[in-house]
């Protein structure tokens, strides 16, 4: 049986079915021999190939199922005529699989196409699993994973508790990836010593954003770019500061970022493997009204630019759009 998943405008992959369905095949089947009507794989197949659709539960699962149920016949050779129930997904997904074998195989299959993980940037977030807020706590059950943002690619994820623990957890996480070569960032809870330290000698570097959970850290960049780098006769002050500027047009605005480096912290500061620090501007426009709002956020990081291969202007210009898909403070609006 052969097949592939589509290609969606050159963004998509092209995946081999049977490679996925080989893959499936070594999850271990927690149900009785007797009354089995579909064969495991094929119905994890089938799981996969909807949730990549965008089905999140098993009703919409089932529905993507029977709407699709004489091409899946088709494309696939089902050996059964009626798609299984929502209430029979739900149990297979419940009692009959182990959950974290079926996140490693779905893994490793998108991790075994030509050149998946090869890109530059490591990011870790955490989510809340749906369904696990109870009331009156309104606090969930997270999940911290480790992706690719650029190919939309998730390496691991593990089970980090409440929010706050994903301090506790992230370490953990990132000793299980191979970090030689890329960047790690996250939101500014991640903005820790330790988890830089560990990164550093991963192999790796980091990129985090500086807010009200480190302080000292936050008024030390602040105070850096306060100061004025230029001389009395024109010239700069020994240091050194580059400054890469992009501008996007799209959707009824244009936005306008404007990246500071400096590497003046270097050598005094006690931070792990500190070696640059940034102020990333962001100006949004809209075209139609004319009204601007502008957003301004710290980040530091290690010697992204050592990597092989890239230049200045690159590492700028990737710090930028690294900065630029995180959240930050506005500073003013007209």
């Amino acid at each position: 049986m052969e097949g592939s998943t589509p290609s969606l405008a050159g963004e998509g992959r092209l995946m081999a079915v049977s490679a996925v369905l080989a893959r499936l095949a070594l999850i271990p089947d927690r149900r009785h021999a007797r009354g089995k009507r579909y064969p495991l794989p094929l119905l994890l197949l089938l799981l996969v190939l909807a949730k990549l659709a965008g089905e999140d539960r098993p009703s919409g699962i089932a529905d993507w199922l029977h709407y699709r149920a004489t091409l899946l016949h088709t494309a696939l050779g089902l050996p059964w005529r009626r798609m299984p129930h929502h209430t029979t997904i739900r149990r297979v997904l419940a009692h009959a699989v182990d959950v974290a074998a079926l996140d490693a195989a779905v893994g490793a299959c998108l991790q075994a196409q030509p050149d998946a993980g090869t890109s530059l940037v490591v990011s870790i977030d955490g989510k809340c699993v749906r369904g696990t807020i109870r009331m009156p706590t309104s606090r969930g059950e997270y999940l911290l994973a480790a992706y690719l943002p650029a190919e939309g690619l998730v390496l691991l994820q593990v089970a980090a508790g409440e929010k706050e623990n994903e301090i506790t957890v992230a370490p953990q996480l990132l000793g299980t990836i191979d970090l030689r070569g890329k960047v790690v960032t996250g939101e500014a809870l991640h903005t820790q010593r330790a988890l830089s330290a560990q990164t550093i000698a991963a192999g790796g570097d980091y990129l985090w954003i500086a807010k009200e959970n480190q302080p000292t850290l936050r008024s030390d960049i602040a105070t850096e770019f306060a100061l004025d780098d230029r001389t009395v006769a024109g010239g700069a002050l020994p240091g050194e500061r580059r400054t890469a500027t992009t501008v996007d047009k799209g959707h009824g605005r244009q936005e306008r970022r404007t990246l500071v480096a400096s590497t003046d912290v270097a050598g005094y500061s006690a931070w792990p493997g500190l070696a640059q620090v940034f102020r990333l501007e962001r100006e949004r426009r809209l075209t139609k009204t004319g009204s601007s709002r502008s957003r301004r956020r710290s980040c530091m990081g290690s010697p992204v630019c050592r990597q092989p291969g890239r230049t200045r202007r690159s590492c700028c210009g990737s710090v930028a759009a690294i900065g630029a898909s995180r959240t930050g403070s506005t500073t003013g609006a007209t």
